[in-house]
């Protein structure tokens, strides 16, 4: 889709080029500019000292997520991780969702999905959870539209619907 929206109409046959070009470079710097979001380690952390597991979902390429987590110290926390090529179907498809809940030893009904942008809240839509929008990373304000049963400005919020449900909120 960044290819797509940076090649415009006019080089949309390009795409396959431009992959070639832009997935090397991608890879070398995947790390470049990546951090935790200010405020998301602590709740992780003490959401994880009490018993919250994490998973990751994401159409990004399962190698380079993994690359990201490790990258940010993070595979601990988020043990459990589905890219866009784990599976045949990606996001907002719900399998990938439902795999993560079953490896958890979770059920649907205690699991949150929380995310930045439509396709994670249709994705938790989809697979039956709740969902959570939150107005930092990719999308950020852009994710209200999509309806979530909450909405959260900064990760201190996730404490009391995790601890709660999504009423505390």
């Amino acid at each position: 889709m960044l290819l797509e929206h940076a090649l415009g109409d006019a080089h949309g046959a390009r795409i396959e080029e431009g992959l070639d070009v832009f997935m090397p470079w991608y890879r070398a710097h995947l790390l470049d500019h990546a951090v935790v979001y200010p405020g998301l380690r602590p709740v992780l952390d003490a959401l994880a000292a009490e018993g919250a597991v994490f998973s990751v979902l994401t159409n990004k390429l399962e190698d380079m997520s993994a690359s990201i987590l490790r990258g940010l110290g993070l595979t601990t926390l988020c043990p459990r991780l589905i890219g866009g090529d784990t599976l045949p179907v990606r996001k907002p498809d719900p399998t990938g969702l439902r795999q993560l809940i079953a490896a958890a030893d979770a059920a649907p009904g205690t699991t949150l999905m929380v995310g930045d942008s439509a396709v994670d809240i249709a994705t938790g839509r989809n697979a039956g959870v709740a969902t959570c929008a939150v107005f930092w990373g990719f999308n950020g304000q852009a994710v209200r539209a999509a309806g979530a049963d909450v909405e959260i400005a900064e990760p201190a919020q996730l404490l009391p619907i995790c601890r709660h449900g999504i009423t505390a909120v």
